[in-house]
């Protein structure tokens, strides 16, 4: 994977750090290319972006949300995926994809 860290990315009134992450091939995801926003005060992350390539249409902004601790573990227990416009803004008027987590188990 090759990581590049991009300018900060301001949304709300915070300050989110990004990181570009550009995926082999052989690694089988969204699209080859996505943006990881964290937190500049928590270092949580908050947000990804990435463009469906499988549908070839979709820009999503996959916002995380609701961090708790689950055994050590930190996860982002409400995710929400919002289309993106060219601008980069997501469209909060319609969620694509609503997923809240109530457990996590981890299994050694």
């Amino acid at each position: 994977m090759e990581v590049e860290e991009v300018a900060p990315w301001d949304e709300d009134g915070e300050t989110w750090r990004r990181l570009q992450v550009t995926f082999p091939t052989a690694i089988a995801s969204h699209s080859r290319q996505q943006t990881c926003y964290f937190d500049s005060a928590t270092g949580l992350q908050r947000r990804l972006n990435y463009d469906v390539e499988v549908n070839g249409w979709a820009t999503a902004g996959h916002y995380t949300s609701e961090h708790e601790d689950f055994g050590g573990l930190i996860v982002p227990t409400r995710r929400r995926v919002l289309l993106r416009n060219e601008e980069n803004i997501a469209d909060h008027t319609f969620c694509a994809i609503l997923l809240d987590v109530d457990d996590v188990r981890l299994h050694t």
